[in-house]
């Protein structure tokens, strides 16, 4: 992707509230509707479709996700004008993941990069880490992150993770958690989980093959951080948190409702029987129609095109 915009069948099909997306230097995952900006005239279009906002209405009170009892009014996303004087709507996005790797610079070992949070980047940008060598690095998304079966999503929390179990420093031991560095260890060029370790100074280390064990991420405490906040009914996930491929097919499914589109076009001609179809209505012949023109005053200065 060369910018920040993406197209409307994008947004509509592939990249929705909870999707993530990628950007040329980092990966964000897009907000709810409640976060995209509608602001001003001729942001969004009406789109008129009857049918289409039955039943999502019916599907959306089914399912207890309706805010008022009334069909959902159906707009396009926010509609860039191409005007530099005008500033541009836009749909909202959080960074996500908010772990990063860094390239390996010179003295590095090639194979070895280091595991930094958002916070710790350079401000304003954010792209590099300054690390206690004084070398900066440019950072990018770790390519691993955890969701559950009920469309949560989240962070792995890889301090807990990797330390968890650890006969040594734990991340949760009583002598608080480890801050040491870590790392992501690659031993391959094919990016297969097998190959890839995260490791820590203190000794602590995983494969990201365990990752994929039932149950090693934890139970699913409910994040939903394109809305910003946690799920209020607890989540029954039987596995509880699974690994997932941050770019993966897997890891966005949008919720898809098709109907038929019956464009119901209305013309001069339709709506000229329509305001006079009480004079029509009992008409059974072309003389029945000539009698009508002339005896109504209404009727009588039409053209002969409306009642032909």
């Amino acid at each position: 992707m060369a910018d920040d915009k993406v197209r409307l069948g994008q947004v509509i099909g592939v990249f929705g509230p909870g999707a993530m997306l990628d950007l040329p230097e980092r990966s964000v995952l897009v907000q709810g509707l409640d976060q995209w900006e509608m602001f001003g005239a001729g942001t969004f279009k009406i789109i008129e479709e009857p049918r289409l906002a039955r039943l999502l209405h019916q599907r959306l009170k089914d399912d207890g996700r309706l805010v008022a009892d009334r069909a959902p009014e159906l707009r396009t996303p926010p509609i860039d004008p191409g005007d530099p004087k005008r500033p541009s709507p836009g749909i909202k996005a959080t960074v996500f993941p908010r772990w990063f790797a860094c390239d390996a610079v010179a003295g590095d070992h090639p194979n070895r990069r280091r595991l930094v949070r958002f916070q710790d980047l350079e401000p304003p940008k954010r792209l590099e880490h300054k690390a206690d060598d004084g070398k900066r690095r440019k950072a990018s998304p770790i390519r691993f992150v955890c969701g559950c079966e009920n469309g949560h999503l989240q962070d792995i929390d890889w301090r807990r993770t990797v330390h968890q179990g650890f006969r040594g420093r734990d991340g949760d031991g009583a002598s608080g958690p480890c801050r040491e560095q870590m790392w992501q260890e690659d031993a391959g060029t094919s990016a297969d989980p097998r190959d890839i370790r995260i490791v820590c100074d203190c000794g602590a280390s995983l494969s990201l093959e365990e990752l994929f064990q039932r149950g090693r991420l934890g139970p699913c405490p409910g994040e939903r951080p394109w809305i910003g906040d946690r799920d209020p009914n607890p989540c029954n996930a039987s596995e509880g948190l699974r690994l997932l491929t941050r770019s993966a097919i897997n890891a966005y499914f949008p919720q898809v409702a098709r109907v038929v589109s019956l464009p119901q076009r209305v013309d001069d001609l339709a709506r000229q029987i329509e305001t006079f179809w009480s004079v029509l209505e009992g008409c059974g012949s072309a003389d029945d129609i000539k009698a009508a023109r002339r005896f109504n005053p209404r009727a009588e200065g039409q053209p002969s095109g409306v009642f032909r």
